[in-house]
């Protein structure tokens, strides 16, 4: 069963919706994963938790070091397919012009939008040999078009994550590879030095990593060039 299914990427599964992305596909035994993040000891909690199900690979490290690209993609390559590449991981720093320090907003560009451009370069290649539909979720926020204040360096980011994958879409449809950007409003997540619990009415990563599933698995006939979605509890019913 493990070895006939497709596999799927995931990065910044350490943790938030990447992590409950990792869970939900593994739970429903729909796909094998591969599993990137920072935390190390998370990841080997996640393949210990998920290995009965499905088959797990992990790769720990910084997307910024391109010898963690090399080791995802030595990985995928020896898998049967793949099916889908999923970028969750992100970084912010959220600061005042005058206090922003020139290698943060350097950081938040390189690993929000630049190492996601190199992951997809590099999958494409194997997209493109194994010839099969396929799907690559970019996940942003809803940053991607608000502005916010103190966060010059995060909107540019998913700003320009969002446009990338549009253009990317134009160019890879047809290979039959289609790309979507999910832009989620608030997610209970650790994010920004906040925890789960902290952010009432947010989404939870669980909702997210629903939204991302049926992206991946509707017909190939679907273009979605992106998906927005927010917690209904933002509105005041009563």
């Amino acid at each position: 069963m493990k070895s006939e299914l497709s596999s799927v990427i995931i990065t910044g599964a350490s943790s938030g919706i990447g992590e409950a992305l990792a869970r939900h596909l593994a739970y429903s035994k729909k796909s094998n994963i591969i599993l990137n993040g920072r935390n190390k000891e998370k990841l080997i909690e996640l393949k210990s938790e998920l290995s009965n199900n499905v088959s797990v690979e992990i790769v720990a490290g910084n997307l910024n070091d391109h010898v963690i690209i090399d080791e995802i993609m030595e990985i995928a390559t020896n898998c049967n397919s793949i099916g889908a590449l999923v970028n969750c991981a992100g970084i912010g720093y959220f600061e005042s012009l005058d206090n922003f320090d020139l290698n943060k907003f350097n950081e938040v560009i390189s690993t929000n939008l630049t190492s996601v451009f190199k992951l997809i370069q590099e999958v494409v290649k194997i997209l493109t040999v194994q010839n099969k539909n396929s799907t690559i979720v970019n996940v942003s926020s809803d940053a991607d078009e608000i502005p916010f204040l103190n966060a010059s360096a995060y909107c540019a980011s998913k700003a320009g994550l969002k446009l990338m994958t549009k253009s990317l879409a134009m160019e890879l449809a047809p290979k039959g590879i289609r790309l979507c950007t999910v832009s989620p409003g608030r997610v209970d997540t650790y994010f920004n030095g906040k925890k789960p619990g902290m952010r009432p009415g947010a989404l939870s990563a669980q909702e997210v990593a629903e939204v991302i599933d049926f992206v991946m698995h509707c017909s190939q006939n679907i273009e979605i060039q992106e998906v927005r979605l927010d917690s209904m509890s933002r509105f005041s019913i009563s």
